[in-house]
């Protein structure tokens, strides 16, 4: 009976050592596309501001051909 009792009991032990291992994988996975979620945004941010500022500086160049 306490051998039983002592399986039953390791085997829950690795059960929730392997279900903490998971949550703690499935953790950091979620953080990570966060982080890669803010990289992107911030290299489109990038991107896109660099096509207004060069809108901008062709605009301010017809203007000043203009003139």
């Amino acid at each position: 009976m306490s051998q039983s009792l002592l399986r039953v009991s390791a085997d829950v032990a690795t059960e929730f050592d392997a279900y903490a291992r998971t949550a703690y994988v499935e953790e950091r996975i979620a953080l990570m596309v966060q982080r890669i979620g803010y990289v992107a945004a911030c290299i489109d941010l990038f991107h896109w501001r660099h096509v207004i500022d060069q809108a901008l500086r062709e605009v301010e160049a017809e203007r000043s051909a203009s003139r």
